[in-house]
């Protein structure tokens, strides 16, 4: 499985950005200078494309659920182990294993829990919960 993050690009205007570009002619070389400047701004865009290592097939439903400190995405796969990759180096950095081996997973969510509400100096703690297609429901403290 492939990822990509991008950022999203939203001009202001309608050519807004090649408004030095605007004033001359229509040639092939302004025009060739145009695309480039393009192109530069979609390659910018892209923020990680990384390979996951998670085995998918052509029929796989894919679950990917962002942290909840925007840090990084954790990602299913057909094997039944979720894997965290960082946002902003793409590197792997956490694999869980705790599903049947084979088994897809059929939800995954990400988010923080409060230990002890009620008490003083108690930190939230982030937790991530997969459910797959062996029965099991899995609460992984972070």
């Amino acid at each position: 499985m492939k990822l990509l993050i991008l950022k999203l690009l939203i001009p202001a205007e309608e050519s807004s950005f090649l408004s030095g570009l605007d004033t001359e002619p229509a040639t092939q070389a302004s025009q060739a200078r145009a695309e480039l400047v393009i192109q530069d701004r979609e390659e910018a865009a892209i923020l990680v494309n990384v390979s996951t290592l998670a085995p998918q097939t052509q029929y796989s439903t894919p679950r990917l659920v962002w942290r909840p400190d925007g840090s990084g995405v954790y990602v299913s796969s057909d094997d039944g182990v979720v894997r965290g990759i960082e946002t902003v180096t793409g590197k792997l950095m956490a694999t869980l294993k705790g599903h049947e081996p084979g088994s897809k997973l059929r939800c995954l969510w990400s988010g923080r829990f409060d230990a002890n509400p009620g008490s003083p100096g108690a930190e939230p703690y982030e937790c991530l919960i997969s459910g797959g297609f062996d029965q099991r429901l899995i609460i992984w403290h972070i």
